[in-house]
């Protein structure tokens, strides 16, 4: 589920092994539609929503160097429309915790030609941090909306020493967004001369280590299904907002650091 300022536009992409033309064409439908609502002014930069922070990107992935005194790296994710306001209390609840460190990770969102460039620039931020923090240090990535596909990503990949604490938070998430490299089918497979289709893996189990919490914007269902191995999934509520769930969700976690 993505919010835009005016609108909110429901996208569930299913993991499926093939990629067909019906949905190359609904990507590029959608990455249109993305444009156009950034042109009219919907658009949220983390530097103006997130004034003074450090800033990293899937074109700058850097992390700076982090103190000895640290006890807390606290990464926030947006989603499809940028930084918005739903994060300031989130921002400045994380200001208020001593000895935390605080990065924003900005991205074009995921209706680019390849959005698994800023999933893997993500995870290079983020194993950058649990390598190099503190031994007590807790590390916790803050992701919403679309941006729980690129922790989706992470989660699965990050590598986590013995004794590190690792926790993502993937709050009201798209269904079934996978940003698992895609493969293109290598041969010629139809009588058109070209080739449709092709393999991406599906989404595997979180790594260990890793302490992944799923918010849903729903009502608990009467009868859970098995999820993904490694997921623990809290539901807040079909009530609770899009943009409502990130306070709701991320504060307690903030609090706890």
């Amino acid at each position: 589920m993505i919010e835009n300022c005016s609108t909110r536009i429901s996208l569930t992409l299913s993991p499926r092994r093939e990629l067909t033309m019906a949905m190359a064409l609904a990507m590029a439908m959608a990455m249109s539609l993305t444009m156009a609502l950034s042109l009219a002014g919907c658009w949220n930069a983390v530097e103006d929503g997130c004034r003074g922070c450090v800033v990293v990107s899937e074109r700058a992935p850097a992390l700076p160097p982090i103190a000895p005194s640290t006890r807390a790296v606290v990464v926030l994710v947006h989603g499809a429309f940028g930084f918005g306001a739903e994060w300031r209390p989130v921002v400045d609840a994380v200001r208020a915790r001593p000895r935390t460190s605080m990065v924003a990770f900005a991205w074009s969102g995921p209706w680019t030609r390849k959005p698994s460039l800023a999933a893997e620039a993500l995870l290079r931020i983020v194993q950058h941090a649990v390598d190099t923090a503190p031994a007590d240090a807790h590390v916790l990535i803050l992701a919403h909306s679309a941006g729980g596909a690129l922790t989706s990503f992470v989660g699965e990949r990050l590598r986590v020493p013995a004794g590190k604490r690792v926790q993502i938070a993937s709050i009201a998430p798209p269904e079934g967004m996978n940003l698992s490299p895609y493969k293109p089918e290598g041969r010629v497979n139809t009588p058109l001369g070209m080739a449709i289709g092709g393999d991406q893996p599906p989404l595997g189990p979180i790594a260990p280590g890793v302490d992944y919490l799923e918010y849903a914007t729903a009502d608990a269902p009467a009868h859970p299904t098995a999820g993904r191995p490694g997921v623990r999934r809290i539901w807040l509520g079909a009530r609770v907002g899009h943009n409502e769930s990130v306070a709701l969700a991320a504060l307690p976690l903030v609090r706890g650091l």
